[in-house]
């Protein structure tokens, strides 16, 4: 077995190119979206609102994606959803494009499309199981990963040609179109077996999170996701831009550092792509200790090549750190349960994402910047440890076949 292994499989490779199409379209809208509010008159408390507006919904339905993921058919519930997110996005770039469009439209619209997310996640994480034996699952998930991160680096450049040049509404235009075509590559996977027929979904969605917590190296996994996300992700993506525009040299050393965030994940896609770990979700842990230094350099406005150079790792440990427990979690989980199970774990990296941005700004108004976020690398580097030492993490074997 090759790192390219999954490419052989048909159904895995419509879903890789639909994939990597829809992600290069999401890749510009953190951009497009901040200049469309900006465009229409808004300040950053708008641009704060219409963020939260599209982040909420999902929270708020996605343990009810899970399951839907595991009661319908997968391959229609992204069909449908992409067409959806396709279709609100259009709307938009119709807003945008012909100048109506109002803050309350544009908060609506992406509010409708965090809720087609919070049900197309957990279903997609069911899907590629079903896609791939056992394995290939982790190349599977590397290449997945390894297709987001390349379009993520060039969607960068591309959001700001578009925003620049033609306007934000053309670059929803574009992500309304991956949208579509991804779809279109959905629609061509093979007819799955029709689902048993289960309980009630607020039923379903319980037994979801039981399955989560009767495994004991899960649930401490999903705290420690939310924990980071709240005290060392959420500030420096807050923070780092504060920091680089008053210390390092303004947006050009912050492209730079984001740059390096961005190669750093595609290497760290290449490596998983090769690595077979006896201990997957032991190597996932490893990995994120990679995340300290950067925030500790950052936090310190070290010189730019050294945190460039930090950021490298970081963004290296994050695309290794999701292989390896993403495929964790689709291999021990029964196939019935992992998009509840999913759902859940989409759940914990979500919830304190609102929480951690909001406070990040008034913590460092309180205290500084350096000690925000010398205080969440210390916290990520605790955190870490302090997880590799639950024996059910360490010593988790890889799955030989999937449950």
């Amino acid at each position: 077995m090759t790192a390219i292994t999954p490419l052989r499989h048909g159904p895995f490779r419509r879903y890789l190119i639909g994939q990597t199409l829809s992600a290069f379209g999401d890749s510009l809208l953190p951009i497009a979206l901040v200049f469309a509010v900006l465009g229409q008159g808004g300040d950053a408390t708008a641009v704060g609102i219409v963020l939260l507006a599209s982040r909420i919904p999902a929270i708020l339905l996605v343990l009810f994606g899970g399951a839907i993921g595991d009661r319908f058919d997968r391959r229609r519930v992204l069909v449908a959803t992409d067409l959806a997110r396709s279709g609100f996005q259009a709307v938009t770039a119709v807003q945008l494009l012909t100048g109506h469009a109002p803050l309350w439209a544009l908060a609506g619209s992406q509010a409708l499309a965090g809720a087609a997310s919070a049900l197309f996640g957990p279903a997609s994480a069911g899907l590629v199981r079903t896609l791939l034996p056992a394995a290939s699952l982790a190349q599977g998930n590397a290449l997945l990963g390894l297709g987001r991160n390349l379009v993520g680096v060039t969607g960068l450049a591309a959001a700001g040609a578009l925003v620049t040049t033609v306007g934000a509404g053309w670059a929803f235009a574009v992500d309304a179109a991956t949208f579509a075509a991804s779809a279109l590559f959905l629609a061509r996977l093979p007819v799955l077996p029709p689902p048993v027929a289960g309980p009630s979904l607020r039923r379903a969605v319980l037994v979801g999170v039981r399955a989560v917590f009767a495994r004991r190296w899960l649930w401490p996994s999903i705290g420690y996701v939310a924990v980071l996300n709240l005290v060392a992700v959420c500030p420096f993506l807050v923070l780092g831009p504060v920091i680089a525009d008053a210390v390092l040299g303004g947006p050009r050393a912050w492209t730079t550092i984001a740059v390096g965030y961005a190669i750093g994940g595609i290497g760290g896609s290449a490596v998983a792509l090769r690595w077979r770990p006896r201990h997957p979700l032991r190597a996932a842990f490893v990995a994120a200790l990679g995340l300290s230094p950067f925030l500790f350099l950052l936090g310190a406005a070290a010189p730019v090549p050294a945190i460039t150079t930090a950021a490298l790792l970081a963004g290296a440990q994050a695309s290794v750190f999701n292989v390896f427990h993403g495929t964790t979690l689709q291999t021990q989980v029964p196939a019935h349960l992992v998009s509840r199970v999913s759902s859940v774990n989409l759940l914990g990296a979500l919830a304190a994402v609102p929480l951690g941005l909001a406070l990040a700004g008034p913590l460092a108004a309180a205290t500084s910047d350096q000690a925000v976020l010398t205080t969440g690398a210390c916290c990520a580097l605790i955190g870490t440890v302090a997880i590799l030492l639950v024996p059910d993490v360490w010593r988790l074997p890889a799955a030989t076949r999937t449950a």
